[in-house]
């Protein structure tokens, strides 16, 4: 789970905090926006929820989906609505192991914790915004490139302590890092948008 160890780190030191958090992703980014009367250079925030991330045996998947919210804020405009991400993996480096504990590994579906990927995917989302400029609801499509390094956690959790007291933190899921190229084409109803950027993720 992405940035799941980091922020039970910080809520522990506040004490012993219970913490659960959704198999999240999230992209920062930014790129250049134009229709046919005015351009704009916005910044690009995301926040998606991707389940196949809980699974241990869908490490190394081929495929993912994820549904999210986007926020692209301009000086002229601001966009912001929901999306549905399904996405191809065609390259996974996976670690070299040797045969014998590959073979345990994969009879057991085990993924001992310290196992790390690197991942090329392309996405492809479907979206459905608001555009504050115009005051106008529209549709349309984006194309994304991205490339991650990703490891999974298996910790059962455990206690720190500190000057505030004691505090709880656990970990299971996915944590990556990677970056992002984009481009993306919107409809409303009296202009198209088109966009391009690149980013971040976590």
């Amino acid at each position: 789970m992405r940035l799941f160890a980091f922020a039970a780190a910080l809520l522990a030191t506040a004490g012993c905090v219970p913490l659960a958090a959704p198999p999240a992703e999230g992209q920062v980014g930014v790129g250049a926006r134009t229709n046919r009367s005015r351009g704009d250079v916005p910044l690009q925030v995301r926040a998606s929820v991707r389940p196949l991330e809980l699974a241990p045996s869908l490490f190394y998947r081929r495929a993912d989906f994820g549904v999210g919210y986007l926020l692209d804020k301009g000086a002229r405009s601001t966009l912001q609505g929901g999306y549905l991400e399904v996405a191809t993996i065609p390259y996974v480096g996976r670690p070299v192991l040797d045969p014998q504990e590959e073979a345990t590994r994969r009879s057991r579906h085990l993924l001992p914790e310290g196992d790390t990927v690197r991942r090329f995917m392309m996405r492809g989302q479907g979206r459905l915004v608001y555009d504050d400029g115009m005051h106008e609801v529209g549709g349309g499509f984006a194309l994304q490139l991205t490339y991650e390094w990703a490891a999974f956690a298996l910790s059962p959790g455990g206690f720190t302590t500190n000057k505030s007291g004691i505090g709880s933190v656990a970990a299971y899921g996915e944590a990556g890092i990677g970056f992002f190229a984009e481009g993306a084409f919107m409809h409303f109803p009296t202009s198209d948008t088109w966009t391009a950027s690149a980013g971040v993720v976590v």
